[in-house]
């Protein structure tokens, strides 16, 4: 069996291109944390390799934001909804409310 031989100029790994990690938080119409809601991403201006994601106990969640308009959609097993238009490309923080929609709306 042969050794392994180090190499001294290994390539070196590139990530791909970093985008900025925005917190986004669920709530209902009273202000009160929505766990275990659905965020999707309904519309994009360029590719979003993280398409869904699920909320935590605190009604948190977090998202790449690349440049450009992003649409996301939060949504509850019980029937709620919410949806929020970004502005992409930095790092922020933000709410999405869900409640129940109303028929003829």
């Amino acid at each position: 069996m042969m050794p392994i031989k180090s190499v001294s100029n290994p390539i070196a790994y590139k990530p791909p291109e970093d985008r900025p990690i925005a917190t986004g938080r669920v709530i209902d119409e009273h202000g009160l944390a929505v766990a275990a809601a659905s965020i999707d991403v309904l519309s994009t201006s360029v590719p979003i390799t993280d398409m869904a994601r699920v909320t935590d106990s605190a009604g948190q969640f977090k998202i790449e934001l690349p440049a450009g308009k992003i649409e996301l959609e939060a949504s509850t097993r019980d029937g709620r909804y919410g949806r929020v238009w970004l502005d992409g490309g930095s790092a922020i923080n933000f709410e999405i409310i869900v409640r129940t929609q109303q028929k003829g709306r």
